[in-house]
């Protein structure tokens, strides 16, 4: 009797989810966009970006849509939508990783190898016979 498990949504309220977000973030974008040329919100251009944006959570895919709202001048593409799903702090972090690893080899007598000067005109290369 005490088997209670975490509610885990079906896959059919998780694609209606999905597809209700999709919907009112391209009507949103509809409205306040400047269409290109035979832009038209349809039905079938609704499944289209349902269907490119299939891989990307939703979590993120609200924050795609967000800054398209904000970002885009034009009616975003779905390829638009997936260049701004990317994290745009990584880079951040990915320098402060390298930054601290460096930081702590040094702190813990790492020396960087040294290399000889050579005198002008020769290199380190091996001399040919």
């Amino acid at each position: 009797m005490n088997d209670i498990t975490p509610f885990q949504p079906r896959p059919e309220s998780l694609s209606a989810k999905r597809k209700q977000c999709i919907g009112t973030w391209l009507r949103l974008l509809a409205e306040t966009k400047i269409l290109r040329s035979g832009d038209e919100l349809t039905e079938e251009k609704a499944r289209a970006y349902e269907f490119e944006l299939r891989d990307v959570p939703l979590e993120q895919l609200v924050r795609a849509f967000d800054r398209a709202s904000r970002e885009c001048k034009y009616f975003p593409l779905p390829l638009e939508i997936l260049e701004l799903c990317s994290d745009v702090d990584a880079h951040d972090r990915a320098y402060e990783k390298l930054k601290a690893r460096y930081e702590h080899a040094y702190a813990n007598g790492y020396q960087p190898p040294q290399f000889q000067k050579t005198s002008e005109g020769e290199t380190n290369e091996p001399r040919a016979r």
